[in-house]
């Protein structure tokens, strides 16, 4: 897996129903790189494994990783978020 870091962005607190609150948290946006690797594995009757890759592929995603610092005015809710 790789990670990529992104740009800052101050989000309302997710646990504030308040809409008009100033105050908000900073988040950093956060790129990830997988590499899924799918497997055959046989086993044969005298014990002997193999296990042979069978696909390889990549897929990305983000995410908005809390910091826990302050921040005035933030600008929405964070929607996909991880720790």
């Amino acid at each position: 897996m790789a990670v990529y870091y992104g740009a800052l962005n101050c989000y309302r607190e997710w646990w504030n129903p308040d809409p008009n609150s100033i105050w908000g948290d900073w988040y950093q946006t956060v790129y990830l790189v997988f590499k899924v690797t799918t497997y055959q594995r046989t086993e044969y009757c005298d014990g002997h494994v193999d296990v042979v890759p069978v696909s390889v592929y990549y897929t990305n995603g983000w995410c908005d990783h809390p910091l826990y610092w302050s921040c005035m005015y933030p600008f929405g809710y964070p929607w996909n978020v991880c720790y």
